[in-house]
C-alpha cells in the first residue's frame, strides 16, 4: 500500500523494517520485507550481518573507492536466495565538522529511512535493505547502506553520452525518459523533499538499449526536507540537473521544458509563473556550468605545471 505523500511516515516505514544490533557495535535498520512482498527474518539478517567488515572487503566488485567512501557490488544470501546488491561503506569527515555530524544519526540509517520513505511514496529507487552504523562513545564512526542492485543500468549523465545517436533520433525515448524525471521531482516535492545535488549522475537508467527504459533516484545523501526557504529549494533540482545534461549534443532546451512542464503541470504552477521560472533556472544553470567548466580548467593548469 502506497503512503499519502506529505505524511511523516514512520510508522508505515518501520512495519517494512525492524532495528537490529549485531557484535562490533553494529546498530540499525534492515528491511524486513522485499519489493516482491517476501518476508525477511531477523535471524538471516543476524548471520548476513556477522561480519560486517566482510561485506565491503571479502572480495566483493568494486564500484567506487574514496577516502571516506567504498561502494562495491556483492551478493548477500537471505531466505536461500542469493540476491545481488550495492554496498555502501561511508566513514566520518575529519575535523571539527565532522565530528560534529557524527554525533548526529548515522548516514546510513537515515539513508535507509530515506529510500524506505520513497518505496512508500511510489517513488522509483533501488529498495533499501539495510542501514546499520558502528558508534564509540556516542560517536557515529562507521556506516554501511545496503540496497538492491540494478542491473543493466547507468547513470542518466552516461546514458545520454552513451545513447547519443539513438536518443538524438528517438524523439519518443526522450519524452518518456523526461516524463520520469518530472514525475519524479513532483512526487518528491509532494511529499515534502526535495534534492539539493540532483545532477544527471544521481538519476539511474534501468534497461539500457530498450526504446522505454525506467529512471530510478539512486542518492539519498542529497535529499532534505523542506525547510523556511522552501519557494526557492523546489526549483534547485533542476538548475542541478539542467548544468550536468546541458552539455550533452542529445539534450535540447525543448526536452528540459517538457520536464519542467510535466513538474509544474503536476505541482499546481501556473503558466506564468512556469515561464518566468524556467527562464531564470535556464540563467541560473548555465552559469553553474561556466563556472564548473572555469573550475575543472584551472585545476588542469595547476596540474600541468
Amino acid at each position: 500500500m502506497m503512503m499519502e505523500p506529505g505524511k511523516s511516515g514512520i510508522g508505515s516505514i518501520e512495519s517494512h523494517a525492524g532495528k537490529i544490533a549485531v557484535g562490533g557495535g553494529w546498530r540499525g535498520f534492515v528491511a524486513t520485507r522485499y519489493r516482491d512482498g517476501e518476508s525477511l527474518s531477523m535471524e538471516e539478517w543476524r548471520r548476513v550481518l556477522e561480519d560486517v567488515d566482510g561485506l565491503v572487503d571479502g572480495g566483493a566488485k568494486v564500484l567506487k573507492k574514496g577516502s571516506l567512501v567504498d561502494v562495491v557490488c556483492g551478493e548477500l544470501e537471505i531466505g536461500g536466495i542469493k540476491r545481488k546488491v550495492v554496498i555502501k561503506r561511508m566513514l566520518p569527515e575529519n575535523g571539527l565538522r565532522g565530528f560534529c555530524r557524527s554525533l548526529l544519526r548515522g548516514k546510513a540509517v537515515r539513508n535507509f529511512r530515506t529510500a524506505m520513505r520513497l518505496v512508500r511514496y511510489g517513488i522509483p529507487t533501488a529498495y533499501p535493505l539495510a542501514g546499520i552504523e558502528r558508534r564509540v562513545a556516542g560517536s557515529s564512526r562507521e556506516n554501511i547502506f545496503i540496497a538492491e542492485y540494478i542491473p543493466e543500468s547507468t547513470n542518466l549523465y552516461n546514458y545520454f553520452h552513451d545513447e547519443c545517436g539513438r536518443v538524438s533520433q528517438d524523439a519518443g525515448l526522450k519524452a518518456n525518459i523526461g516524463k520520469q524525471v518530472g514525475q519524479i521531482l513532483a512526487q518528491m516535492h509532494k511529499g515534502g523533499l526535495w534534492h539539493r545535488d540532483a545532477k544527471g549522475g544521481n538519476f539511474l537508467v534501468e534497461g539500457k538499449g530498450r526504446s522505454r527504459p525506467r529512471v530510478l533516484l539512486v542518492d539519498m545523501d542529497g535529499i532534505k526536507r523542506y525547510g523556511p526557504r522552501r519557494g526557492e529549494c523546489r526549483w534547485r533540482p533542476f538548475v542541478k540537473l539542467g548544468a550536468t545534461l546541458m552539455a550533452s549534443p542529445a539534450i535540447y532546451v525543448s526536452d528540459y521544458l517538457r520536464s519542467f512542464r510535466i513538474y509544474c503541470n503536476l505541482t499546481g504552477v501556473g503558466r506564468d509563473e512556469m515561464q518566468r521560472r524556467f527562464r531564470r533556472i535556464s540563467r541560473e544553470a548555465t552559469g553553474v556550468r561556466l563556472l564548473t567548466a572555469a573550475k575543472a580548467a584551472m585545476k588542469q593548469a595547476r596540474e600541468d605545471k
